[in-house]
């Protein structure tokens, strides 16, 4: 265990051949949506990006636009794996469907729908094992930190 408390299953090396979930606790993620919503910068999709990557062990990517453009990932993120998801990532931008689970190019992929807006960015998610339940959690709370991020940047007065 770290000092941090988390459970390190380890990812071993970079990129995709070490992506291997791993659960990790959500405590940090309220500490970074407090940080982010005390700034006047507003929301920084790549933090909370990186540390769901840090918590997890996992490849992470937000998917914006209907699933035609990614707007933040981590360096290393399988973007191959976004065509074979296209058709979901459609659904799921479209508001079809909140959360999804499959397999792409021999990864484990979790997708969570962000926000009440159409169209929805996706946050996917990607490791070479079935992910832990610990880390199936921390995605569904980086969703909702996501979006409660998106709304208060929708509330933010014109400037």
């Amino acid at each position: 265990m770290s000092q941090t408390g988390e459970n390190e299953m380890s990812a071993q090396g970079n990129g995709v051949e070490g992506a291997q979930w791993r659960g990790g606790g959500s405590d940090g993620l309220p500490r970074e949506v407090r940080r982010q919503t005390s700034r006047r910068a507003g929301p920084d999709a790549g933090k909370v990006v990186g540390w769901l990557h840090r918590q997890t062990g996992a490849e992470v990517a937000l998917v914006c636009n209907h699933a035609e453009s990614v707007a933040s990932h981590i360096e290393g993120f399988p973007r191959e794996t976004l065509r074979p998801l296209a058709p979901l990532l459609a659904r799921m931008s479209s508001g079809q469907l909140a959360a999804a689970a499959t397999r792409a190019e021999g990864l484990h992929v979790r997708c969570e729908a962000l926000g009440a807006d159409e169209p929805h960015p996706v946050l996917v998610v990607a490791g070479r094992s079935e992910p832990r339940p610990e880390a199936v959690s921390l995605t569904s709370h980086v969703g909702l930190g996501a979006a409660f991020l998106a709304s208060l940047l929708m509330c933010q007065p014109s400037r």
